[in-house]
């Protein structure tokens, strides 16, 4: 059997891809994002939701989806830490108290808003910048500046607000609110 020169390249190619893409295994959010979509359509309706997804694979949408994720956004988290199809609102519900976290604007510039709103009232607005030092800054809804904070060695949260006063949160203290 004779190799032809478009099977060489083809072989360089998809050994390069191998190289390239050491972090294929990830969180494939492109292809759950469809699924979850999919599992959507027809309010409920397993038959339509089957029939859509029939469509969708004989489509090559999902394999598409796939492999872009493989390929393109898993290895894009592997190398930089984010996916850049974070945008997605994150939501914690604590009784009538609910906090929504959302990633603004370039995702290297780790830039979170986060609105807590009690009984669907927003009660306070904040942006949170990550530093490249670790440190987190807190801006007011008007982009005052209110505080920093950071972990120290022994994994104390240090925050210092804008007049300069510190306060200590203990490691104790951080793993009992995460334990609620």
């Amino acid at each position: 059997m004779k190799n032809g020169f478009g099977t060489k390249v083809l072989l360089v190619v998809f050994a390069l891809m191998l190289a390239a893409t050491p972090g294929c295994y990830g969180p494939f959010k492109l292809t759950k994002s469809l699924h979850e979509w999919n599992g959507d359509v027809g309010d409920g309706n397993k038959w339509v939701s089957e029939l859509v997804f029939l469509g969708l694979i004989i489509l090559p949408v999902y394999g598409i989806a796939t492999l872009g994720d493989a390929i393109i956004f898993n290895s894009i988290e592997f190398w930089t830490g984010d996916n850049p199809l974070d945008g997605e609102a994150k939501v914690i519900d604590e009784g009538d108290t609910r906090i929504v976290m959302q990633r603004e604007g370039d995702p290297s510039e780790r830039r979170v808003v986060v609105q807590v709103f009690e009984a669907d009232r927003l009660v306070e607005e904040a942006t949170l910048v990550t530093t490249e030092d670790g440190r987190t800054l807190k801006y007011d809804a008007n982009g005052v500046f209110v505080s920093t904070a950071e972990v120290s060695e022994d994994g104390e949260l240090v925050i210092v607000d804008a007049e300069g006063e510190e306060r200590v949160v203990t490691r104790e203290s951080i793993d009992r609110a995460l334990e609620r």
